[in-house]
């Protein structure tokens, strides 16, 4: 019986630590996560930004261009 008791404990132990583990995991896996959607942000807000740029750069060329063929 206290053979059996023993097992038990050592097995609770051990899935007790299992658990810490699994919850570390989870965490690790929850910050990567929330990095990678600061990331995904940043290049949308690039991304527009760019476009943005880059159609203000294609208006003022159409304007010059405008203006040096009268």
């Amino acid at each position: 019986m206290i053979g059996d008791l023993d097992a038990t404990s050592q097995a609770i132990g051990r899935l007790q630590v299992s658990v810490e583990k699994l919850e570390q995991a989870v965490e690790r896996f929850a910050d990567r996560l929330e990095e990678l959607q600061r990331l995904r942000w940043l290049t949308i807000g690039g991304l527009l930004m760019l476009s943005g740029l880059s159609g203000i750069g294609g208006s003022w060329v159409s304007q010059l261009l405008r203006i040096s063929g009268q």
